[in-house]
């Protein structure tokens, strides 16, 4: 309920409003917005809002994100407080305000050990892969566990962190974001999408792996099994018969 009500009371959550005009409406104890569409205004132009509406989580999810972009074009971004979300009931994402960028933290929970072990090979291939990217914001993955420092920006901000002995805990990884990342509106539509998108992307990056993993594994079965069903054994007590290049038998003189 906090981080709704502090989202629209700083504004962080103007940009899906201003999206979604007056279709938003907050519960009445504003910790959940719902949609609500008119039938008169479907029957008029119905492609639009269906368009509009197919959009909601993208707008709702975007929008502290959009908002912290917006204050860091408009210079207006060391008025900003950071702030976290709970996104997830186990996971919690930080926007942490800096002077000339915008970090995103994600504090990642993954229940299942292989699903934790498959994450942090692809997080470390993130901060691994962007070294070569310049484009690329700056990525910085912390693996519990390893001895690794919690992200600067988030120990600053002093938000809430993630149990560090709760089973699945998997560690943190941040995105900080530049002007650059969104200084034109097809730049800030990108930037704000890829980001709000980020742990489906997770995911689906997880489940890619383990159905890749699971693939050679079957392969690799069928393979030896192919080999086993070729193998035959040969019985030692009976008369070898030699035979040439093509295959005759060769006759003993007699």
């Amino acid at each position: 309920m906090y981080a709704w009500l502090f989202l629209r009371s700083s504004g962080a959550f103007g940009p899906a409003e201003k999206a979604f005009g007056g279709h938003l409406q907050p519960a009445s104890d504003a910790s959940t917005v719902s949609l609500q569409l008119n039938r008169e205004e479907l029957a008029g132009n119905a492609d639009a809002v269906i368009a509009t509406a197919a959009r909601i989580k993208r707008e709702v999810v975007g929008a502290p994100f959009q908002h912290l972009l917006e204050s860091l074009l408009a210079g207006t971004i060391t008025q900003a407080k950071a702030f976290a979300v709970r996104l997830r009931s186990s996971e919690i994402v930080y926007f942490c305000p800096g002077a000339d960028r915008v970090t995103v933290g994600f504090g990642l929970h993954f229940p299942d050990s292989t699903d934790a072990a498959v994450v942090r090979i692809v997080c470390s291939q993130f901060a691994e892969v962007q070294r070569t990217i310049g484009t690329a914001p700056t990525v910085n993955f912390c693996e519990v566990g390893t001895g690794a420092t919690i992200p600067r920006e988030i120990t600053s901000s002093r938000l809430p962190l993630l149990p560090e002995g709760t089973e699945g805990f998997t560690g943190y990884l941040t995105l900080s974001y530049f002007p650059s990342h969104a200084d034109s509106p097809d730049k800030m539509e990108n930037t704000v999408t890829l980001v709000s998108s980020f742990r489906t992307y997770l995911n689906y990056h997880l489940k890619a792996a383990k159905s890749y993993i699971h693939s050679r594994m079957r392969n690799r079965v069928s393979s030896l099994l192919q080999v086993l069903e070729r193998a035959k054994t040969s019985d030692p007590t009976a008369k070898k018969v030699k035979k040439t290049f093509q295959g005759k038998a060769i006759k003993k003189a007699a």
